[in-house]
């Protein structure tokens, strides 16, 4: 590298030389005129990007976003008119998670299409993870018997060769409150199966709890639907697994990330 860097050196000093005054003169000025293009590139690259995060109606829906925002350490400026607070883009998602749950916005009617088309990929997947889970509480608030529904979710980030990690796997979890005498083990099964659809994410991860006081919890258990000997077919999951770790982590030593095992 540093004789390349040597020999281009004595190249560019052969031309230099071989130029007269005029072609010294333009070559200085296209020089400088790239140098000072490229740093006012740069410069314009630097600067933040803006966008409305909330718009209040009322002096006090302000200053409770203002407050808001400032917990949430969130820089903020006012736009033009003084009537909606603006935010990198960057910061976007954390600002319409702090106003959401100050209960300045409401989740469930933001649409994916808001925004730029080219905001960042946080924003992006925010938007989409909030509408996909307000479509599922539509869709289980709509099920007898149920008076009041919350679900959260997450979906963490994996390897495509490894999405049969139980730790990495998407899941979610079902808040409902149900109306007095209504069974809760038909209800959450038919709730799970509702949000894993909309989530799309296997039933299994789905985990539903009685929000009502009454501490209970239900979760799918593919050999109690099917009637299966559950002993049995756990001793069987239990021996796939076992094999499919040691099967995968031997591989990974040879190839790491670039297989996927199944048993």
């Amino acid at each position: 590298m540093r004789v390349f860097l040597g020999e281009l050196q004595q190249n560019l000093k052969g031309i230099w030389s071989r130029l007269d005054g005029g072609q010294r003169l333009v070559v200085g000025a296209v020089s400088g005129a790239v140098v000072v293009g490229l740093l006012a590139m740069l410069w314009f690259a630097s600067q933040p990007s803006y966008v409305v995060a909330f718009t209040g109606n009322s002096g006090d829906d302000m200053r409770e976003a203002k407050r808001l925002l400032a917990q949430s350490s969130v820089q903020f400026v006012p736009d033009d008119s003084g009537r909606s607070l603006m935010v990198e883009r960057k910061f976007y998602s954390i600002a319409q998670n702090a106003l959401f749950e100050g209960g300045l916005i409401d989740g469930k009617e933001t649409s994916i299409l808001e925004g730029s088309f080219i905001e960042d990929a946080a924003t992006k997947k925010y938007r989409i993870d909030n509408a996909s889970r307000a479509t599922a509480e539509k869709a289980v608030a709509a099920l007898e018997g149920i008076v009041a529904v919350t679900i959260t979710s997450s979906r963490p980030k994996r390897s495509p060769f490894r999405n049969h990690d139980a730790i990495t796997a998407p899941r979610a979890t079902v808040a409902l409150r149900l109306k007095p005498g209504t069974a809760f083990d038909s209800i959450a099964h038919s709730a799970a199966s509702l949000a894993a659809s909309q989530l799309m994410m296997p039933m299994e991860n789905v985990e539903v709890i009685n929000a009502g006081g009454a501490r209970q919890r239900w979760r799918y258990d593919p050999n109690r639907d099917t009637g299966g000997s559950s002993e049995f077919l756990a001793l069987q999951r239990s021996l796939a697994e076992e094999r499919t770790a040691k099967a995968q982590d031997a591989l990974d030593e040879l190839y790491p990330g670039k297989t996927r095992v199944v048993v």
